[in-house]
């Protein structure tokens, strides 16, 4: 009995050596492995291949002017209405993943001078568009949201910052919206977009007290309200205009693809983009009086935005383009060149942002910010 107790003892060690022995070669091939893995980044990160930058080109008589560029500052993809820059009063925002909800561009360096909002967790809601109205600016942030595979459930809320010194106004959330699609603010109202509500809401821009909660349909939604005016947009893409007193229509204008992005309100006209932010559509003027449609261009890849009698955007052939406002004839163009692939692949996105005599474009897959002055007198 004792002999074959022996026996047993003498296979079970030998049994545990062999497991210690395969468990340690293991050990050393995975060893093996990340080290390799190791190395194998190194050796990228001290590679001497040079990233992919777009590059532009100025004619002679160009009303345009090149004045920096600025390289590896957030990186962000717009999605359906949302906008990523925004620009007021010589200071430029941009949303991204910095740590911070936003950061403000130096417009004379390039350089970012200070952050808005610091993400304090993990788990932080993260803003998803922005806008500037009357020196207020508007930050929409996810409520319902997927962060390092974990599922944060919320309502999508709206933060407003004094521009230039970034001191807190006021934050609503938005009940019912997983995150904040899209915001018009136009006048004294704030209309908001978002996404899984049943509702419309209709903001104060000074308060943030909800004005309006009107409950959504297929046939129309508010997109904001100026003064006497209510302007809604539908599923089947007309923009219509009614009177707050009677709900009357004043009139309305079929567009061939709908509306994501925000309306512009600007003097006696309305600027509008069709389509995502990711997909190509057109921008139109139309008179906020009477719906008439003044000028259009096509084939259009970014956002628009507008200042002091010109709208600014991309187009598919890589050009920015600066439109009169009055006339919608094309005053000046600056020609890029996009090595990173197809520039109307729905997976790049380019960002515009003007004011006063200043134009920022920003091209989301190659991380370059570019600043340019347009000249009025047409030359340098």
């Amino acid at each position: 009995m004792l002999t074959q107790r022996r026996l047993r003892g003498t296979k079970l060690g030998g049994l545990v050596i062999v497991a210690l022995i395969g468990f340690c070669f293991c050990l050393a091939a995975l060893s093996w492995l990340f080290d390799r893995g190791a190395e194998d980044v190194t050796a990228t990160e001290q590679s001497d291949q040079a990233p992919l930058r777009s590059t532009f080109d100025l004619s002679t008589h160009s009303p345009f002017s090149h004045l920096w560029t600025a390289n590896n500052l957030s990186k962000t993809e717009p999605q359906d209405g949302e906008v990523h820059m925004a620009a007021h009063d010589g200071h430029l925002f941009l949303l991204g993943d910095t740590g911070y909800a936003v950061t403000q561009i130096d417009t004379a360096s390039g350089e970012g001078s200070r952050g808005y909002l610091r993400y304090r967790a993990p788990y932080s809601a993260r803003a998803s568009t922005l806008h500037i109205n009357s020196g207020v600016l508007l930050i929409g942030f996810y409520g319902t949201q997927k962060i390092g595979g974990e599922i944060a459930w919320g309502a999508g809320k709206i933060v407003a910052l004094d521009a230039p010194s970034g001191e807190l106004f006021w934050e609503t959330k938005i009940p019912g919206a997983r995150s904040i699609t899209t915001m018009n603010a136009c006048g004294e109202t704030i209309g908001v977009n978002g996404s899984f509500t049943a509702n419309d809401y209709v903001l104060e821009l000074k308060t943030g007290a909800i004005l309006r909660e009107t409950e959504q349909s297929r046939d129309s939604f508010i997109r904001f309200i100026d003064q006497d005016t209510i302007y809604k947009v539908s599923e089947d893409s007309p923009l219509a205009a009614y009177r707050t007193s009677d709900q009357a229509l004043l009139w309305s204008v079929p567009f061939q693809k709908p509306i994501y992005q925000p309306i512009l309100c600007k003097g006696d006209l309305l600027f509008i983009r069709t389509y995502k932010s990711d997909q190509v559509g057109t921008v139109y003027a139309v008179q906020r009086a009477t719906g008439e449609i003044k000028w259009e261009v096509s084939s259009v890849t970014s956002n628009v935005d507008v200042y002091e009698g010109h709208a600014f955007f991309f187009t598919t052939d890589k050009k920015l383009l600066a439109v009169d406002t009055a006339s919608g004839e094309i005053d000046g163009e600056i020609q890029f060149d996009y090595p990173m692939g197809d520039f109307n692949d729905p997976k790049n996105a380019y960002t515009v942002a003007a004011d006063e005599d200043l134009v920022f474009v920003y091209f989301h897959s190659s991380d370059q910010l570019f600043a340019f002055k347009l000249n009025q007198d047409g030359g340098d």
